[in-house]
């Protein structure tokens, strides 16, 4: 996705204006932001704008061509600046969510994961399921937390860890212990201070060490304990989710994973299905929600959502 300039989204901002088209402009991250929002945000009162990054789109909102102009806002995804109460939460028209991170821990906070299993599943017994997902969703937050601190790690100290790169060349369970509670820190600490040295002898980053990591880790808990949702990055817990699946459904039901569950061992699957069954009275819950009406409520006549606020 190619970033427009401010100077050409300000134009047709005016443009807008112009023609007496109270239309809001929001900026979001990227592309699966875009889709999900739409189902929310209508195209008719206001546009959806993907700008590759939340950084982006705080340039945005803060330049001198966009600043002046009315009905103009971003929603992203806090993610480690949510726990680190980062300055750039402070931004002027930045809509985020304060109690999650990101847009996929707020889908696993409402009954969207209950109504995916369930649906594969095909039963009535809708209570049962509630109970499974609870479980199935804390071991993977609590998992998903203890990975946190080392991207949390990351984020404070500038380390330039590629945790996508690692993440495409290892697995989960790699890490985590036979309990489904834990995971192998120093395992963990070790793999990831080999692949970002490869990178390093490339004079891409600098070097770090194994007992740096830890040690970090160590005083990020004294700071940061657990339990804390904002540990997590979403895509994390629903890949852990996703390959502690089978362990946590035999367990239950005493029984092995059916046929029509085992596509959800695909996270990328899996976070599809979430989205699918996203519903508007569960986005109603959220504390985003709650934060653009309060953007709408300052600024009138410009909307985001398609019905009024409560």
């Amino acid at each position: 996705m190619n970033l427009q300039s401010p100077y050409t989204i300000a134009n047709r901002v005016r443009m807008s204006r112009n023609n007496k088209q109270y239309r809001t402009f929001i900026f979001v991250e990227g592309p699966s932001d875009e889709k999900l929002w739409s189902k929310f945000i209508p195209d008719s009162i206001c546009k959806l704008q993907g700008v590759c990054g939340k950084t982006n789109v705080i340039k945005l909102l803060d330049s001198d061509t966009l600043h002046s102009i009315e009905g103009v806002a971003g929603i992203v995804d806090a993610d480690y600046w949510l726990i680190a109460d980062s300055p750039e939460l402070n931004s002027e028209n930045l809509i985020f969510d304060k109690c999650f991170p990101d847009a996929e821990i707020i889908l696993l906070r409402s009954s969207a994961l209950t109504d995916v299993i369930a649906d594969k599943l095909d039963t009535n017994d809708y209570q049962l399921v509630e109970r499974f997902t609870d479980e199935l969703r804390s071991a993977g937050e609590k998992l998903a937390m203890q990975f946190g601190y080392f991207r949390l790690l990351n984020e404070l100290r500038d380390y330039g860890i590629d945790f996508k790169g690692f993440w495409e060349n290892h697995r989960y369970d790699e890490f985590i212990d036979s309990d489904l509670r834990t995971i192998h820190l120093q395992h963990f600490a070790q793999s990831l201070t080999d692949d970002h040295d490869l990178r390093a002898k490339w004079g891409q980053v600098n070097q770090i060490a194994c007992d740096d990591l830890l040690g970090g880790v160590k005083e990020l808990k004294k700071y940061y304990p657990m339990p804390n949702i904002k540990l997590c990055r979403g895509h994390d817990v629903v890949a852990i989710m996703s390959s502690i699946l089978p362990h946590m459904f035999q367990s239950y039901f005493r029984h092995r994973l059916p046929s029509s569950m085992k596509s959800l061992c695909r996270h990328k699957v899996l976070e599809c299905n979430l989205r699918e069954k996203y519903k508007e009275a569960y986005f109603k819950q959220t504390s985003l929600f709650n934060r653009i009406c309060h953007w709408q409520e300052e600024n009138h006549p410009y909307r985001i959502l398609r019905h009024p606020c409560p």
